[in-house]
């Protein structure tokens, strides 16, 4: 898998043949929102294992790639104690 960002919007993208693609969702059936991302309920948080791979589970998917290979451009925030 080439590379994978999550944008500061929570957008997915994924490298298609040297550039970026934002990628859409081919179940929103018209919804308002047409783009792949975290404001999906299927949308599931990246997991590193093994400081070697993220894994990404969508609705009937699952993108892997190397972490070099991976960004997260979302803002963290902090939870409250």
């Amino acid at each position: 898998m080439k590379k994978i960002v999550i944008s500061e919007g929570g957008s997915l993208s994924i490298n298609r043949r040297g550039q970026l693609k934002q990628q859409t969702c081919r179940f929103n059936n018209g919804h308002a929102e047409p783009r792949c991302g975290d404001t999906c309920p299927l949308f599931g948080e990246p997991v590193e294992h093994e400081a070697e791979t993220v894994v990404i589970n969508l609705c009937y998917r699952q993108l892997v790639c190397d972490t070099a290979d991976f960004e997260d451009e979302r803002p963290v925030i902090e939870e409250e104690p």
